[in-house]
């Protein structure tokens, strides 16, 4: 379970992205979707997968507008891009925690019919 702490982190992370930018419903939404994680069901881990994705595309979104406009005002940006990556690659790391064997035997998460 040791591993959950990688989802919690990217849905912390996005709740305090989007209590910066005063996204309150979004903030309240990436910290319900943390109490997903306690869930033991399968639809609970795939919704956590789609909002995970789903806040990969937001922090990807952040980083090319955020870059974009330190580029354009001849700022530097490559520290803002390669942490803003980091961020990227952790919330996309966090959706394969899910295939752990564990978590799919707290999720109730198939293994496709193969018996290992």
């Amino acid at each position: 379970m040791g591993w959950l702490v990688l989802p919690a982190i990217s849905f912390l992370m996005l709740a305090a992205h989007f209590l910066r930018d005063g996204h309150w419903p979004m903030m309240l939404l990436a910290l319900g979707s943390m109490g997903l994680l306690a869930v033991p069901h399968s639809w609970a881990a795939h919704l956590i997968r789609v909002a995970l994705f789903a806040g990969a595309l937001v922090w990807l979104d952040s980083l090319v507008s955020m870059a974009t406009m330190r580029w354009t005002m001849d700022l530097p940006f490559l520290r803002l891009s390669v942490i803003l990556s980091a961020v990227i690659l952790l919330t996309v790391g966090s959706i394969f925690v899910f295939t752990h064997r564990r978590l799919q035997s707290f999720y109730e998460l198939g293994s496709g019919g193969s018996d290992r």
